[in-house]
């Protein structure tokens, strides 16, 4: 019975040791963990913060302190790279965050022998969030989607080679034989976003009307390489939209051997949408994922629109 009332006991005392007055539950940054356990448990041993730093980043925790000498402040973007990178390494399954990271504060101070560094990652919850009793809208098109699962009955993803012997065209067939997960050939700044990438691949097989001025779309991308051929857009919901501008009935489910198919998923408990093409006659998907009826005991509701 002590791991009930110990542990909190035992995060009470590390926090009141490093100058917290009481444990309140609240976040606590990697920053403040390491002053707690170094002033709590140090014991004079000057390598502990090091050997703690070392155990929370082989658990798992991306590494968030970075120490930069002002000498070489022209660095600092490099540093920033780095700081992004070890939150997306750690980002997915097995991983610290198995559900990604919807956003992050990241903190940056001067030291008197260079620059400090602090992240904390927050991972998706509900597409509202709260702090300090003011309620935030986070918009949709930051909000990573969860997980792919797939079941038996899901299609697989298609490969490079399977790309390789689609027909190019001006087609839902032409787009998914143009899909990478890229727009331009770079990595989205919206991380792993479904409507990002679909539409560049769209864009990219001729489809000009979804570049141009559109009644679907209400949000695009604000990347500088974004501004070349049109800004992509960034939500499902308006692909979506856009979708029902070809093919006004879509249906909910198809047949093998039926052709390709732009497809629209989404997950009623909370409205996230979902967009990607099928390739029904070799059952493969085009896409940052699939999600249907199964995968993580979620119900994804479908339409699936052909021109």
């Amino acid at each position: 019975m002590s791991f009930y009332w110990g542990l909190p006991h035992l995060i009470w005392k590390t926090n009141k040791t490093a100058g917290r007055q009481f444990y309140l539950f609240d976040t606590v940054g990697r920053l403040e963990l390491l002053n707690g356990a170094d002033a709590y448990n140090g014991n004079g041993d000057p390598a502990y913060r090091d050997k703690i730093d070392k155990a929370l980043g082989d658990a798992g925790w991306p590494t968030t302190r970075f120490e930069l000498d002002f000498e070489q402040a022209s660095l600092v973007p490099g540093v920033l790279r780095q700081a992004l990178d070890a939150v997306q390494e750690h980002s997915g399954p097995g991983k610290l965050f198995p559900r990604g990271i919807s956003r992050f504060h990241l903190a940056m101070s001067p030291g008197q022998e260079g620059f400090s560094v602090e992240i904390d990652a927050v991972p998706p919850q509900d597409l509202r969030s709260t702090k300090d009793d003011v309620t935030v809208d986070v918009p949709f098109e930051l909000v990573l989607q969860p997980l792919s699962i797939l079941t038996p009955a899901s299609p697989t993803e298609g490969s490079k080679q399977d790309q390789a012997r689609l027909a190019a065209g001006k087609t839902i067939e032409g787009a998914a034989k143009l899909f990478e997960k890229a727009c331009l050939g770079k990595v989205s700044s919206y991380a792993n976003n479904c409507a990002h990438y679909l539409s560049n691949a769209f864009i990219n097989s001729a489809f000009a009307d979804l570049s141009n001025a559109n009644t679907c779309i209400t949000h695009r991308c604000g990347s500088p390489e974004c501004s070349s051929g049109g800004k992509r857009p960034t939500r499902a919901k308006d692909m979506k939209c856009w979708f029902a501008t070809k093919d006004s009935t879509p249906q909910s489910s198809v047949s093998k051997g039926t052709g390709f198919y732009a497809v629209y998923q989404e997950r009623p408990s909370d409205g996230q949408g979902h967009v990607v093409i099928l390739d029904s006659n070799t059952w493969k998907f085009y896409g940052t994922g699939w999600y249907e009826a199964g995968q993580a005991s979620e119900l994804w509701t479908h339409k699936y629109y052909q021109w």
